[in-house]
């Protein structure tokens, strides 16, 4: 199994957007051209969090966002199971789960509604 790293949290990361950026969204010149600016006031309430999902979740609360990619496609059926029942758990009502293009969510029971591909929503109550 290959350690999980820190690193990516920590450094810049590309995006695929939708639409073109507004250009007061962009950052910088040049290593910071075509960096999305998230605004400061919305980035001091993200918390990133890492966990290692072959464990049960800790108390953390529920988030708005889980980011989930490249990793249950390594799981067998039983465990994808185990792993998606404790994410569902985890997302507050009306947040997302984002999974990488490559997952499959084929022969998996989750409450989550499928809002467009690698995209689902827990419905609020």
């Amino acid at each position: 199994m290959t350690p999980w790293s820190p690193s990516p949290i920590r450094s810049r990361r590309s995006w695929t957007v939708c639409a073109p950026a507004r250009p007061r969204c962009l950052k910088g010149v040049r290593t910071q051209v075509g960096n999305l600016l998230i605004e400061p006031k919305l980035k001091a309430r993200v918390r990133w969090a890492q966990h290692n999902l072959m464990q049960p979740l800790r108390e953390t609360g529920t988030f708005d966002l889980v980011l989930l990619r490249n990793v249950p496609i390594y799981f067998d059926l039983p465990t994808k199971q185990r792993v998606l029942d404790a994410l569902s758990h985890s997302i507050a009502p009306g947040g997302y789960l984002v999974i990488s293009h490559v997952e499959s969510l084929q022969g998996l029971r989750t409450d989550l509604q499928l809002v467009r591909p690698s995209v689902l929503r827990k419905p609020r109550r």
